[in-house]
């Protein structure tokens, strides 16, 4: 089990309590249980967030969420090589506000998780 993490609740988001949160962290889990558990009141409060400018990361199954629940018009596809247990270097644009404190480079480790593919490639700040 992993450390205990402060954040809203399923009810609590459902009852609109992300007007306090800067950053909602979704991990990974099954995308259609966590849209069955917020509903349409909690799904549409999530999207309402982040177009205020509520800042979403959702890693694996929570970014699978973020992409049913319309946060985001990249799509997401099966990897198409296999190498689980990798680390990859990105280069980051430093100039996104998404790359605030992160530096010009990162290491994301990778296992067989889902690829986000950019609709508009011009918006991507991590390549």
């Amino acid at each position: 089990m992993g450390p205990e993490l402060p954040g809203p609740t399923t009810k609590d988001i459902k009852s609109g309590a992300l007007g306090s949160v800067d950053v909602l962290v979704v991990p990974d889990g099954s995308a259609a249980t966590g849209e069955k558990e917020l509903g349409g009141a909690g799904v549409r409060a999530v999207r309402d967030w982040v177009a205020a400018g509520g800042r979403f990361v959702g890693l694996s199954g929570g970014a699978a969420f973020g992409g049913r629940a319309g946060l985001t018009t990249a799509i997401l596809s099966s990897p198409s090589s296999d190498v689980p247990g990798s680390m990859i270097r990105a280069d980051v644009d430093t100039g996104s506000p998404l790359a605030a404190g992160v530096g010009s480079e990162v290491y994301p480790y990778y296992e067989y998780d889902p690829v986000l593919v950019a609709s508009d490639p011009a918006s991507v700040a991590v390549s």
